[in-house]
């Protein structure tokens, strides 16, 4: 059985930071080829931050790593898992339509216009309630009208899934979200 599981980074939170590193290493565990994605040193140093800066740059990102996906053959997989982080939430999403094949999302801190979508996907989202990027608003819209992909939504955490004020409980949220993968690689 091939299994491949694609890690879409964010604009600065590259596959080197704690929630996708450690995502990484999980699907290695469950025997997942992993394909790690680099936007390029110009899409990571973006500061786009607002909704349409975003979108804007997931545009560019699409049709720049869209040949590098066909060229793996996900097609042929058995099970493919896209893990993504903020604005790669949405990358990951347009990559899926675009592919056409049948992907499960897990997405960590999706941007707004993603949760405006995750009633389309077949997967789960975690996010936090303070968010400076995603309004606590929109993610509890989310939360309560698909309960079944809200699999954690941690108050007062930021866009890191952290609370500055909180080591331990950071590194215990980070082994929360590395369980509720582990049970979706299985």
């Amino acid at each position: 059985m091939k299994k491949t599981a694609v890690l879409f980074p964010g604009i600065g939170y590259t596959c080197k930071r704690p929630l996708l590193h450690y995502s990484a290493q999980m699907a290695r565990l469950h025997d997942y080829r992993t394909i790690e994605l680099d936007y390029g040193s110009d899409i990571h140093s973006m500061a786009a931050r607002d909704d349409d800066a975003m979108l804007k740059v997931s545009d560019i990102v699409v049709e720049r790593i869209l040949p590098q996906l066909v060229s793996e053959s996900l097609e042929k997989c058995d099970n493919v898992i896209f893990i993504s982080k903020s604005v790669g939430t949405y990358i990951a999403y347009t990559c899926a339509l675009r592919l056409g094949i049948p992907v499960q999302h897990f997405m960590m801190t999706p941007i707004s216009p993603m949760l405006e979508l995750v009633g389309n996907i077949d997967g789960i989202f975690i996010s936090g309630t303070a968010d400076p990027l995603v309004p606590a608003e929109d993610v509890m819209k989310a939360k309560a009208a698909h309960p079944d992909k809200a699999a954690m939504i941690s108050e007062d955490c930021d866009h890191s899934m952290e609370i500055k004020s909180d080591p331990l409980g950071n590194i215990k949220r980070l082994y929360e979200i590395e369980l509720l993968l582990d049970k979706r690689l299985q």
